[in-house]
């Protein structure tokens, strides 16, 4: 249960910390100068304290648990909650094929996480 709840708490700060990150530098030109104003925002700031913490919850993880249980756990939960994220606040809509991938998904992290 350890696992779990450390691992959502890492993917969702991976996926929060990078949606606040694409949205303080969405629309900026791609110069030096235009980048570091966009990460000095509120947006830019608090989307690399959540990266921040997404990297301290990974390592955290890795000290009692194997890689191979880890990161495929880890690429299921990040591509769930990108995709709800996605679905929630830029209104992308999910065909047939990829619902039924992420009932898939989730069966595979119940499946992965009894593995230890």
């Amino acid at each position: 249960m350890k696992l779990i709840i450390l691992s959502v708490l890492q993917s969702v700060s991976a996926v929060a910390g990078m949606a606040l990150v694409h949205q303080a530098v969405e629309g900026k030109q791609a110069t030096l100068l235009s980048l570091v104003q966009a990460l000095v925002s509120w947006q830019g700031m608090v989307g690399i304290a959540a990266l921040l913490s997404s990297f301290v919850l990974t390592t955290l993880i890795l000290s009692f648990t194997r890689v191979a249980v880890f990161i495929p756990l880890n690429t299921g939960l990040v591509f769930l909650f990108t995709v709800v994220y996605a679905v929630a606040f830029h209104h992308e809509r999910l065909a047939m094929p990829a619902l039924v991938g992420m009932v898939l998904i989730t069966a595979g992290i119940a499946l992965v996480s009894q593995y230890r």
